[in-house]
């Protein structure tokens, strides 16, 4: 009986110690939830994000934001895509600083890797995603002229980069506009 007490006596004065570890470890995990405000004109992607200081790209807010996390991105102003944006393992919310009020997301051509046709700058989602807008107005760029043109995959704006994997992504618009 005496080894029991000892072990119990033991254990009782370990676990306040265990227990309040437990408590700051958790404490210092960092919230998952990001919002960030971004400014193609006036931000940079040094800033910390703020309204008064926004970041420069939607990509710098998503690699701000931890994966599993809601990465929410303020456009102050429209957004013009230089390459795709994308999103893996994060939701994106990507909505106008101003509620009622568009702000352009405008898209735009690339050559393909292989050179064999031309790629329309998207959203592309990869390790399960998801994708929201509101208040914003997609702006799809003409193919007429492109050489090599557009096929496919290469002429979405949503689409998913997973491979044998689920091949969904779920993407929500809210109050937007898509002109073409």
């Amino acid at each position: 009986m005496t080894k029991t007490t000892n072990l119990l006596d033991y254990f009782n004065t370990k676990k306040a110690g265990i227990d309040a570890a437990v408590a700051a470890a958790i404490a210092a995990i960092p919230s998952g939830d990001k919002t960030y405000y971004v400014n193609q004109l006036t931000g940079a992607d040094t800033n910390d994000g703020s309204a008064g200081a926004p970041l420069k790209t939607i990509d710098k807010a998503l690699s701000n934001t931890p994966v599993g996390g809601l990465c929410t991105a303020f456009l102050q102003a429209d957004y013009v895509m230089a390459d795709s944006i994308t999103v893996r393992g994060r939701v994106l919310f990507v909505s106008s600083d101003t509620s009622g009020v568009l702000r352009k997301l405008t898209s735009g051509y690339a050559l393909s890797p292989s050179g064999l046709s031309n790629m329309l700058h998207g959203i592309y989602g990869f390790g399960g995603p998801s994708i929201l807008l509101r208040d914003i107005e997609v702006v799809l760029p003409s193919a007429t002229g492109l050489n090599p043109a557009p096929a496919g995959n290469n002429n979405c704006f949503f689409r998913t980069l997973d491979i044998g994997a689920s091949p969904i992504l779920p993407v929500k618009l809210s109050s937007c506009k898509v002109t073409d």
